[in-house]
């Protein structure tokens, strides 16, 4: 997906995809394991099944790379705060807008007036916004990214007049909220999972990120940083794991400090990965760019097509003699619980929430992306 201010970097879009990616098969594994066929026990102690099972850490990577993204468009130049909003807007909103609405006709019923305007002003990471089971369950993210929008040419013109220091201090104000009131009410998920104030330290890492990649860039371009970056990944993922994972940790303090940890092994992963002097095949790389251009689209289609594909998971897992010819099939899909999860996501769910994607990228956001206009001119460098 090409800005008008900054030149195109195939490499941030390989990365959009690899987080959409990751979280369409972190929820086609979870939607497999609802039915719990041999439980859960068996994944613990691999940490490629963690980074599967602990799939919701892309939405961090999402958001790092924003902060990242929007540090090096705007390092060393002047910021229309305009023009960004409304480039911002124009990013957004249609899509959005096209999904509320569809969700509110899909159930009026639950879905007024009001929880329309909850989710319209960008606060639909709250109780009283649009919501559809199975359809709504990930447009929370796109409150705190947008929330991050709006204080961005905030934080930019204090960075400026204040330095990392001010930068250092939201993360530190962040961390003491999330102790506060985990202190005082025995849990904090619900404020650092879906809030800017948990979130907001995952932007930031990756704007002092973007602000140093300049600086750092040739430090990184051994091949060996790559497979280093990744391993905190992994580590970071089997660490959380341990902790019950996104359901079981609810009361657990490990939200105090995921989302900066989130952020610091997402960040240094996207400035190796940026850095490198490996190159992916230009074939393969220009497929997952495309992967990258249709991100936005398959991150907010993906769960109304895993919903529409369940009959293949209840196929799989209520067998009956209509389908004993799948009898060996299914047995191995029993057996195998991880592979039957990956089987619905890899072949089922991805193919369709890409082929609507294609459609909705090109109706919907496309269009409007083209009337984004340049909101930066040079200026002086940053420190």
């Amino acid at each position: 997906m090409k800005s008008k201010n900054i030149q195109y970097q195939e490499k941030i879009d390989h990365l959009r995809f690899f987080a959409a990616f990751l979280i369409l098969m972190f929820h086609a594994l979870v939607t497999h394991f609802l039915w719990k066929p041999l439980g859960t026990d068996q994944v613990k102690g691999s940490p490629l099944c963690d980074v599967l099972f602990e799939g919701h850490m892309a939405v961090g990577l999402f958001m790092t790379l924003s902060g990242f993204l929007f540090a090096t468009i705007c390092k060393g130049k002047e910021v229309n705060a305009l023009g960004f909003y409304r480039n911002r807007f124009l990013r957004i909103y249609p899509l959005f807008l096209t999904f509320l609405l569809l969700a509110c006709y899909m159930d009026q019923s639950r879905n007024g007036l009001v929880n329309l305007l909850t989710s319209l002003l960008f606060l639909h990471n709250m109780e009283s916004a649009v919501y559809v089971k199975w359809f709504t369950e990930v447009f929370w993210t796109i409150a705190v990214e947008f929330q991050f929008y709006l204080l961005f040419p905030f934080i930019l013109v204090f960075f400026r007049k204040y330095g990392y220091k001010y930068l250092l201090g939201l993360i530190a104000l962040s961390n003491l909220i999330l102790l506060a009131v985990y202190l005082a009410q025995g849990s904090v998920k619900v404020l650092s999972y879906v809030t800017i104030f948990g979130r907001i330290n995952e932007f930031v890492i990756g704007m002092i990120l973007g602000f140093w990649f300049s600086s750092i860039r040739k430090n990184l371009e051994h091949p060996v940083f790559l497979p280093l970056a990744i391993v905190p990944v992994m580590l970071a993922a089997s660490h959380f794991h341990r902790f019950g994972g996104l359901v079981a940790s609810v009361n657990s303090y490990v939200w105090i400090y995921w989302p900066t940890l989130e952020g610091l092994v997402w960040g240094f992963l996207i400035v190796a990965y940026n850095a490198s002097s490996l190159r992916l095949p230009q074939p393969l790389s220009r497929l997952f760019a495309l992967g990258g251009t249709l991100s936005f689209s398959m991150y907010m289609s993906h769960y109304f097509f895993l919903r529409t594909s369940m009959w293949f998971t209840v196929l799989i897992f209520t067998a009956n003699k209509q389908q004993v010819w799948m009898g060996p099939i299914i047995e191995q899909l029993r057996i195998h619980p991880i592979t039957a999860g990956l089987v619905f996501g890899l072949f089922i769910v991805f193919p369709l929430t890409l082929a609507a994607s294609v459609l909705t990228y090109s109706l919907i956001e496309k269009p409007f992306l083209e009337l984004r206009s340049t909101y930066t001119r040079k200026s002086q460098s940053e420190g």
